[in-house]
């Protein structure tokens, strides 16, 4: 906050934010809008395009304004608060938990261009490790047969020499193939959760995680840090 005074003699008060600040602060409209919709839900996207932005969608629904909310979620209206927002956002600030909002130069570039991009993301790691790198996507069975298994180890052994970023769930079976090679490497993968990042889900995993990070991979999730696997 500064005053300033003009040359007539008039006192103004000037409040000035820090990039960091301001981003801070978009992030909070964000986190707001994901305690109502959760992560993933296109909804939130429509909700941010119909009033213009996060902070307006805000306003209008903190205001009384429910005409864009479906009636499943207008209990977790009462309750989401932007006070839980910095509540958030200060434990993952406190844990090492990036929070990267859509608006935000981090964010990674093909990601926001897909049909229904995650306006929020949250991440350990090296969230750049995809960019300026072939990445290439791996999905498969938790039981995998083991004929699948000889294949999957050795596309992906071979893809994680040739310097490839390898994308998989994180999930049992194939998808830990393909994180493990990369490690095996040395190279950097990318985990995409299907639960909150603070959640051990695969139950024991977070050993695993660990050496993603360690690796210059990026443990990535679009779900409040204490969402539960489905």
């Amino acid at each position: 906050v500064r005053l300033e005074i003009d040359r007539q003699g008039n006192l103004s008060v000037c409040v000035c934010f820090s990039k960091s600040d301001f981003k801070r602060v978009i992030m909070e409209y964000y986190l707001y809008l994901l305690q109502i919709f959760g992560g993933g839900n296109p909804k939130i996207n429509e909700v941010i395009n119909a009033y213009g932005s996060a902070k307006d969608a805000y306003r209008k629904i903190n205001g009384g304004d429910m005409s864009l909310i479906p009636v499943k979620r207008l209990p977790n209206v009462k309750k989401a608060s932007l006070e839980q927002s910095k509540v958030i956002a200060d434990y993952c600030n406190a844990n090492n938990i990036g929070i990267i909002t859509i608006d935000d130069e981090k964010y990674p570039i093909r990601l926001k261009n897909i049909f229904n991009p995650p306006v929020l993301l949250f991440t350990a790691g090296n969230i750049g490790c995809l960019e300026n790198r072939l990445s290439v996507a791996v999905v498969g069975p938790r039981q995998p047969s083991d004929y699948a298994v000889r294949i999957a180890e050795n596309i992906c052994y071979n893809l994680a020499q040739c310097n490839i970023a390898l994308v998989s769930g994180f999930a049992r079976g194939i998808d830990r193939i393909a994180h493990n090679n990369c490690i095996r490497h040395k190279k950097p993968t990318a985990a995409v959760l299907a639960c909150g990042i603070t959640v051990d889900y695969p139950k024991g995993s977070f050993e695993l995680r660990r050496e993603i990070t360690d690796n210059g991979g990026v443990i990535i999730s679009e779900l409040l840090p204490d969402t539960s696997c489905n």
